[in-house]
């Protein structure tokens, strides 16, 4: 398995670009092969698949995850998160201002294995929620007037779903682009 690059582009974050293969692979195994492959290259820190199309909405996982214990727990958020994922950092311990809640960076180099691990963490009794933080980007082919331009790349918190629709449309929110900065 030796797939070709077609293009690799910036997406708007410092350091991030999208890459697209010649032919798409036939599988998640073969995804998850080159994955491995790819981080091992030198200059390559973070490597993730992009689920959706990259020519028009995509997603992306992200080194970090997001998770919130369920209230009765708030107070060990810290605690808890270093007993359940020791392999973590954590990066914000009051994220979003909300009690139980953190920002953590996993320090594996491989998009799959944050999102199982994001996932093993959801599955906890104790966690309210825990997901992957994303990069994604969505195309608006609609006549909305905006405010300001649509931006290239969002950083998305709150992400709950792997899917990204088509004729998505952005909030009139003149603040929108401001969230989580």
């Amino acid at each position: 398995l030796n797939p070709k690059i077609a293009e690799s582009r910036p997406i708007g974050s410092p350091g991030w670009h999208l890459v697209t293969l010649e032919e798409p692979l036939g599988s998640a195994e073969q995804v998850d092969y080159i994955i491995g492959r790819t981080q091992q290259t030198p200059g390559i820190s973070f490597v993730s698949p992009v689920f959706g199309d990259a020519e028009e909405d995509w997603l992306t996982v992200t080194q970090d995850i997001l998770i919130r214990f369920k209230d009765e727990f708030a107070d060990q958020a810290l605690v808890l998160a270093n007993e359940l994922a020791p392999q973590l950092d954590v990066i914000d311990e009051k994220f979003g201002d909300m009690p139980g809640a953190l920002m953590l960076r996993s320090r594996s180099r491989n998009g799959f294995e944050v999102l199982a691990l994001a996932n093993a963490l959801a599955g906890d009794e104790r966690v309210k929620w825990a997901e992957p933080d994303v990069k994604y980007y969505v195309s608006s082919d609609n006549d909305v007037d905006y405010a300001s331009p649509v931006p290239e790349t969002r950083d998305m918190t709150g992400a709950t779903s792997g899917v990204v629709h088509t004729s998505a449309t952005w909030p009139n929110d003149p603040l929108f682009d401001q969230q989580w900065s």
